[in-house]
């Protein structure tokens, strides 16, 4: 509900820990599918920001299992998003290269809204032979990327 996710977002923000465990529980037992909702990415992003360490870490790892699917999702980019910018060094590098295993997640994140973004976050964290591969599979579609609001 448009609504319901911000109303879960300050929730999450003002109330105790103990006192949103369960609803917290419940939102990342279906964390995947919540990643692509319209309204559940923000709600999966806002854990991403505010969230406990163990709670940040299920995404990641929601998000490490299922990249392939969340990262070509209009939705799930911007939790891919989020992930890249709130989540420790460590985890940042590896996610990075899961996006860069993916085929296609790293060339559609580029295309997408909130994906852009990522993928300069994903570039910033690679490094080497990673770095250099991902640059080449961007610099191949460079033409149809300069072409597209948010490839540019």
């Amino acid at each position: 509900h448009k609504y319901g996710c911000r109303i879960v977002q300050r929730l999450l923000e003002h109330c105790k820990p103990e006192q949103v465990g369960g609803l917290t529980e419940l939102l990342l037992a279906d964390a995947a599918a919540l990643c692509r909702h319209s309204y559940g990415n923000y709600v999966m992003q806002h854990i991403l920001e505010h969230g406990s360490a163990e709670q940040k870490g299920h995404i990641l790892e929601v998000l490490s299992r299922s990249m392939a699917a969340i990262g070509a999702d209009p939705y799930g980019c911007a939790v891919v998003r989020a992930a890249m910018s709130h989540a420790p060094l460590q985890d940042q590098a590896a996610l990075a290269r899961i996006v860069l295993e993916q085929p296609g997640v790293l060339e559609y994140l580029a295309y997408a809204r909130h994906g852009h973004v990522a993928v300069r976050d994903v570039l910033q964290v690679l490094d080497g032979a990673q770095l250099e591969e991902a640059k080449a599979r961007l610099a191949a579609g460079s033409d149809s990327l300069r072409s597209s609001r948010y490839g540019r």
